[in-house]
């Protein structure tokens, strides 16, 4: 019998990466507005970071142990919604921007640009310019304190996902 746990944590992971992928649709279609790109990214971010806990977690899956919601869907050990560094940095910005602001010398403190969209050599800042955050829509990279991360991969891996998900559900569920 299949646990009504089980159940609804699939259906949350589905849940979640139809929230992800409509955070991620609105980032690129928002390009003119600076501050609904950026929110889009972090409400991207988030929603993945969420995705990846249910998959883990292996209280979410008791009658299967010792599986988790990621073995049951066939998720990729790997996948790129693994690497949490970036989703950590947005959660704990404080952490980061002290110990980034900390690091900084004398001489490494140049221009800082940050809530940039588009090719950074577009920009024409001099050498050397800190982006604290900036978002390049044709790359679909978005980056923070120096850290940058692909925001495509982790679409296409949330797709396949929510595709897992929702057929698990259509042929496991237990309630009608």
């Amino acid at each position: 019998m299949k646990s009504l746990l089980t159940e609804m944590a699939v259906r949350e992971v589905s849940t979640q990466c139809t929230f992800a992928l409509k955070a991620y649709e609105n980032i690129n279609h928002k390009a003119g507005s600076t501050d609904l790109v950026f929110s889009s990214v972090h409400s991207f971010l988030s929603h993945c970071h969420n995705i990846w806990l249910l998959l883990v977690n292996q209280k979410l899956s008791q009658d299967v142990q010792p599986r988790t919601i990621r073995d049951i869907l066939g998720v990729n050990p790997s996948s790129p919604l693994k690497n949490t560094h970036l989703r950590n940095m947005l959660e704990h910005y404080d952490e980061e921007l002290y110990k980034w602001i900390s690091g900084l010398t004398s001489s490494s403190r140049g221009f800082i640009a940050d809530f940039n969209i588009g090719i950074k050599s577009a920009f024409g800042l001099p050498q050397g310019t800190i982006f604290v955050r900036h978002y390049d829509p044709t790359t679909e990279e978005f980056s923070i304190l120096g850290d940058t991360l692909e925001l495509h991969p982790m679409a296409d891996a949330i797709r396949q996902i929510r595709a897992s998900a929702n057929s698990w559900i259509e042929s496991e569920s237990i309630r009608p």
